[in-house]
C-alpha cells in the first residue's frame, strides 16, 4: 500500500524536541483549514495541533498490505 506521510523540516519553539527524532519525525495530517493543519505522529499518540502546513514537507512511506 502507497500512502503519503509528512516531516516537520521547520521546527519552532513547540515542536523543538522533535528535531532531533528522525525515526519518529513521521506525521500524518488529521484535519485541515485556513493554512494550518493539526497531524498525528506514526505512533499514533503524538498530536500537534495547529502547525501551520508550510511548515510540513511531503515524504514517501510504503505500509505493508494489511
Amino acid at each position: 500500500m502507497q500512502s503519503t506521510a509528512f516531516e516537520i523540516y521547520i521546527f519552532d519553539p513547540e515542536t523543538k524536541h522533535y528535531e532531533k527524532q528522525d525515526d519518529t519525525n513521521i506525521w500524518f495530517i488529521t484535519s485541515h483549514g485556513c493554512g494550518k493543519v493539526n497531524i498525528l505522529n506514526i505512533d499514533k499518540e503524538t498530536k500537534i495541533e495547529q502547525i501551520s502546513r508550510w511548515k510540513l514537507r511531503i515524504i514517501p512511506l510504503s505500509l505493508p498490505d494489511l
